[in-house]
């Protein structure tokens, strides 16, 4: 057969006495496409990561999928397809692409991630041992933050946002502090991200404040950070 657009066609033969003829006689179809890999396989959950899909038959491509949602295509060639990936959630994903052939698909062709947070600065970085300071973490990738540690103490956290985390210090010992985030994309830490000070005691009254030479008097001492 000589090469033709895809469809149905007449075939015909010529003789001596004549032609023949056969009407539908041969279909010309688009080869079936096939995906070999994609590169890169893993991006984050936002989406955007720009893959090549690399496999046979891929000219004509009219969609691409990853996990269900629609891809957008940049470039096509016979061999290649490269296209910006949806928005998913976390775990593995079926790659799926059409073409006039029909489609195929790579199960488990791409795998959608988490980004892993990161802490930039706390503000302010220092505070009492008594703890109930509040401070902000920045960073990035902050906003499924279930866990903030000072120096292995869990502190309560009050917002989250995700650049930024609100959490109230808990009680420590004198001296700096790795601080922890931990999210679903993994756990970022900061040493030396927090320094415990110890406070100075304060004497503001003592009564009574007079007494005989001789000793013996009750007084109190009233203060600030007395305790210890």
């Amino acid at each position: 057969t000589p090469a033709n657009a895809p469809g149905s066609v007449t075939a015909a033969l010529l003789a001596a006495y004549g032609t023949a003829t056969l009407a539908y006689a041969f279909t010309y179809q688009v080869p079936a496409p096939s995906i070999e890999s994609i590169a890169p396989n893993v991006g984050p959950t936002s989406g955007g990561t720009v893959v090549t899909i690399t496999g046979t038959n891929l000219s004509g491509t009219v969609s691409v999928t990853v996990g269900g949602g629609s891809a957008v295509i940049t470039s096509v060639s016979a061999t290649v397809v490269t296209a910006a990936t949806p928005p998913g959630v976390p775990g593995t994903a079926p790659v799926s692409l059409t073409t006039q052939g029909g489609p195929t698909t790579l199960p488990n062709g791409f795998s959608y991630q988490v980004p892993a947070p990161t802490i930039t600065s706390i503000a302010p970085n220092t505070g009492g041992t008594m703890g109930g300071l509040f401070v902000t973490i920045a960073g990035t990738n902050l906003g499924s933050t279930s866990s903030v540690r000072f120096g292995g103490t869990s502190a309560s956290i009050i917002a989250v946002t995700p650049t930024s985390v609100t959490a109230v210090t808990p009680a420590g010992s004198p001296g700096a502090v790795t601080v922890s985030v931990t999210t679903s994309g993994g756990i970022a830490t900061l040493p030396n991200g927090f320094t415990y000070q110890s406070m100075l005691p304060g004497i503001t009254s003592v009564a009574p404040n007079a007494g005989p030479r001789t000793g013996g008097t009750t007084i109190t001492i009233t203060g600030v950070n007395l305790t210890g």
